[in-house]
C-alpha cells in the first residue's frame, strides 16, 4: 500500500522515528510501563507512543514491521496502528475495539487501549502541529468498556 501524496502523513513518519530508535532496547514489561504512566499522566507523547509500539510488538505472535521515516510504502502494522489512532480520535469506539480484538489476546487489549487513548490524547505534541479541533482527554467517560475488551 502506498500513499496519494509524496510523503507519508506526519503522524506515521513520528511513529517510525521511535520505532527505529528502539529497535536496541530490552523487552518491555507492559505492566510496569502501564504503571508508571498511570502514576504521572503527564508523560510525553513519544512515551506514550514508545510504549504502545513496544506492547504491540510484545503481545503479538509475529515481528512487527515499521519501515523508516519518508518510506511511501506503509505496512499492515503502521495501517493498524493509524487505524486504531485515527478510530479512537474520531470517537468511534466499535471500530477501535474491532482493531484491537482482531489483533491483541484479550489479556492485553485493555493495556493497548489505554496506550493508545494516552498517545492520542498527546498527538498534537508528537507531530508538532492540530490534527484535530475535538482533543481527546484521558480516561474520557466515552471510552470502550473494560468488559468488551477482556
Amino acid at each position: 500500500m502506498t500513499f496519494e501524496s509524496a510523503e507519508p502523513p506526519r503522524r506515521l513518519d513520528a511513529l517510525r522515528a521511535i520505532a527505529a530508535r528502539s529497535r536496541l532496547d530490552p523487552r518491555i514489561d507492559l505492566d510496569k510501563a502501564c504503571g508508571l504512566l498511570r502514576a504521572c499522566p503527564e508523560q510525553a507523547a513519544e512515551a506514550y507512543a514508545l510504549a504502545l509500539l513496544r506492547a504491540v510488538s510484545a503481545v503479538s505472535d509475529r515481528r512487527v514491521v515499521m519501515h523508516r521515516p519518508g518510506v511511501r510504502e506503509i505496512t499492515f502494522d503502521e495501517a493498524w496502528v493509524l487505524r486504531v489512532l485515527g478510530a479512537i480520535e474520531s470517537r468511534d469506539w466499535d471500530s477501535a475495539l474491532f482493531c484491537i480484538c482482531s489483533r491483541i489476546p484479550a489479556g492485553r487489549r485493555s493495556t493497548i487501549r489505554f496506550l493508545a487513548e494516552g498517545l492520542v490524547a498527546r498527538i498534537d505534541d508528537l507531530v508538532g502541529a492540530p490534527t484535530s479541533e475535538a482533543r481527546l482527554e484521558p480516561n474520557s467517560a466515552n471510552r470502550m468498556q473494560d468488559a468488551r475488551l477482556t
